[in-house]
């Protein structure tokens, strides 16, 4: 036993003041940088708007199945053709809303304004305006050193939108003669991927061409694409109440569960036979705040590096998908990577424990084999729909908040529309492998296992599932985040073992990633 007078007791307060410093540091600049991302958006305005785009887009194939069920209503009663159009109203300004958004976000984008002006067309809405300003912009860009096919893309949205279908003219003089050729189609292709705009685009400029076979046939192609799109929704939909019940199924049975059990502790009942034995977590505070440290300050780092590089002109385009692809997996794993490293040598290896144990990567745990957990993960996953929604609807309704701010689900609707097999399957990688592994382990393998092994369930649960959401830095998905990590928590509290919460956390990621695929992909 060290004596009180002994020298290492004398510098433990200084150690331990020194940190308590240090962690005041960190949490301030946590704090700066979460405020700051929800204030100053400049750096993400690009990927937001373009989100705001692929939300609209999904919204007006949504409206075009409206206006074919409206068509079709005129046979029906009068109340059913009412409500199919305050349907159809509601989403076009949601659509629309979204749209002047993404306009806002980035005024000088003119793939932005385009998909704008397409909206607007499609709807009946005057677009001189909008034309005005495009054709500005587009003048300025052509004295500047901007791509030509750029200019040429912009060339062709004037000359098809210049012309007026209705009255079969163009509204300048300077285009009265409007032929898109095959280049003109293949520029169209490369900054309008298949999908709503591309076709709205496609159909104005076979009818100013009275191409009217070209025209008939892409339009019939449209009907049966908005259709199967419905279809894709109605089955969605079927789907998410069928995991929604479950999920509600399997709380309440939580519930009465736990309930039972706090009568039995009270009763003086015995424990159940099979219960899981924990081991307490062997590192100290300090231990877990320096791995915390030692992460945050390697996020900084890494943050840093990729905003060098953007600078330098060395980061991805939002013209393809590959390779953003690639390079959000590499930042992934760069900034979180370490932090599984960080847990072992400062606080596995010093105990003596291997690194599948000290972070409860069990496949088996006392009744629970494999299967029963990855079940339990698959359940977990149930009940996190319908918690998760509820977040969001309060979020929304209370809060303000329009969805998650997160600049990579740009990336990922891309490769869901452009239908890249090696995007596809990096990004599934990514969501639903990799970031499972690294935040379950921090999180609840590491962090909560400490908070569990010293505090209650509630404060264990609350604490770890705040900083989950916390670090994630996305002020629109924070309580949804919260709801997420107090399931994975969960999940982890009734198995000791990470492994369903990495099956629900990938499932989570990968799904999400799926219904986008289904919705956007062609």
């Amino acid at each position: 036993m060290v004596p009180p007078s002994s020298p290492a007791n004398k510098k433990l307060p200084i150690k331990n003041a020194a940190l308590i410093l240090l962690l005041a540091f960190l949490a301030v600049i946590m704090l700066k940088a979460f405020y700051l991302s929800s204030q100053h958006v400049n750096s993400m305005s690009r990927s937001l708007a373009l989100v705001d785009c692929y939300r609209a887009e999904m919204l007006m194939r949504t409206v075009d199945a409206a206006d074919y069920w409206s068509q079709a209503a005129y046979g029906l009663n009068a109340e059913t053709h009412k409500r199919v159009i305050q349907t159809y109203d509601k989403v076009i300004l949601q659509a629309k809303g979204f749209l002047d958004d993404a306009s806002a976000k980035e005024p000088d984008d003119l793939v932005i304004l385009a998909k704008k002006m397409i909206v607007d067309a499609r709807i009946g809405k005057d677009i001189e305006s909008d034309l005005i300003i495009f054709s500005s912009m587009s003048a300025a860009m052509e004295k500047s050193a901007v791509s030509h096919k750029t200019i040429e893309f912009a060339k062709i949205i004037l000359a098809i939108y210049r012309y007026d279908v209705s009255v079969g003219s163009s509204n300048t003089s300077k285009h009265n003669a409007v032929i898109v050729s095959n280049t003109d189609l293949h520029i169209l292709e490369n900054y309008l991927p298949d999908g709503w705009y591309r076709e709205q685009v496609l159909l104005r400029a076979y009818k100013i061409n009275h191409q009217d076979s070209s025209y008939q046939k892409l339009l019939s192609a449209i009907k049966d694409k908005t259709w199967r799109y419905v279809f894709k929704l109605v089955l969605i939909g079927i789907s998410g109440i069928i995991a929604i019940l479950v999920g509600i199924i399997v709380i309440l049975y939580q519930l009465i569960m736990a309930g039972n059990r706090s009568s039995s502790q009270k009763d003086g009942s015995k424990a159940k036979e099979g219960a899981i034995e924990r081991q307490p977590a062997k590192y100290s505070w300090q231990t877990v705040a320096c791995v915390f440290l030692a992460w945050f300050f390697t996020q900084i780092v890494v943050g840093y590096s990729a905003s060098l590089l953007k600078q330098k002109g060395l980061s991805f385009s939002f013209t393809g998908s590959f390779a953003p692809a690639i390079s959000i997996g590499l930042i992934y794993l760069l900034s979180n990577g370490p932090g599984l490293i960080y847990i072992y040598l400062f606080a596995l290896k010093p105990n003596g424990l291997k690194f599948a144990e000290g972070i409860s990567f069990r496949l088996h745990v006392g009744q629970y084999g494999t299967i029963a957990l990855i079940l339990v993960g698959i359940l977990g996953w149930c009940a996190a729909m319908p918690l998760v929604i509820a977040a969001v609807f309060v979020s929304a309704n209370l809060f303000g908040s329009s969805g998650s701010s997160n600049p990579v689900i740009a990336f990922v609707m891309e490769a869901a529309q452009q239908n890249n097999l090696f995007a596809i399957l990096l990004f599934y990688f990514t969501l639903g492998v990799l970031a499972p592994l690294c935040e379950e382990a921090l999180f609840r393998g590491f962090f909560y296992k400490y908070l569990r092994s010293r505090h209650n369930i509630v404060l264990a649960n609350v604490l770890s599932s705040g900083l989950f959401a916390i670090v994630h830095m996305d002020i629109g998905a924070l309580l949804p985040l919260f709801c997420l990590g107090s399931i994975f928590a969960y999940l982890y509290e009734t198995t000791d073992s990470i492994v369903p919460a990495m099956v629900a956390h990938g499932l989570w990621n990968s799904i999400t990633f799926t219904l986008l695929l289904v919705l956007l992909g062609s």
